[in-house]
């Protein structure tokens, strides 16, 4: 977990070094003018007990200017260790998602995700990995983040989202942390370079 916040924030400031010089902190940004929108987020995790690779395309369509849904895919490999013990599970989910931009890139965000993941257990005395059926969780994520854009057609964003079926089954820990980035897909439906007039 320590290794994917500082990912995030890595990522964070090398958006923030390449947009400071040119870029006021809440701009008026560019008319993202796509109607399709495709993006996701990748994470990596490292400990002396184990690591974690997380991969999680996602595509969505605009509504309007400020409301997109869409569904997101996601793979998650794990892999565990203790002593002489190795353990790999591989975690899949399908959701879907839907944002809405309140301001200059502010945008609430509500997901619903339905995930099939093994659990792992630390068992007995002395200390043992013990591998879990496979099972299915609902997850109902309720968060917001912000999007940097980059151009009429790009963007970079960090959400946080809260788990709102926390319980004991949950393999997730709140909040929640994503860095990503989207891309706009097809062809512009208004002339490039229009400046969005905030509310």
């Amino acid at each position: 977990m320590k290794v994917r916040l500082l990912f995030v924030l890595l990522l964070l400031a090398a958006i923030g070094q390449v947009y400071a010089q040119s870029r006021p902190l809440f701009p008026e940004t560019p008319d993202f003018d796509r109607k399709w929108v495709l993006g996701g987020d990748f994470g990596m995790g490292f400990s002396s007990t184990g690591s974690s690779i997380l991969i999680a395309p996602q595509l969505g369509y605009k509504i309007n200017p400020d409301w997109e849904a869409g569904i997101r895919l996601t793979y998650n490999y794990r892999s565990y260790r203790w002593q002489e013990q190795r353990i790999r599970t591989h975690d899949r989910a399908a959701g879907i998602f839907t944002n809405y931009e309140v301001w200059r890139g502010f945008f609430a965000h509500a997901e619903t995700e339905w995930l099939q993941y093994t659990p792992v257990y630390i068992t007995g005395i002395p200390t043992w990995l013990e591998k879990g059926d496979p099972r299915m969780f609902n997850s109902i994520f309720l968060g917001g983040g912000y999007r940097q854009y980059y151009s009429t057609s790009g963007y970079a964003y960090l959400l946080l989202l809260y788990n709102l079926n926390d319980s004991y089954d949950s393999p997730y820990n709140n909040p929640i942390i994503r860095a990503g980035v989207a891309f706009g897909l097809g062809k512009p439906r208004t002339q490039a370079g229009k400046i969005r007039t905030y509310r």
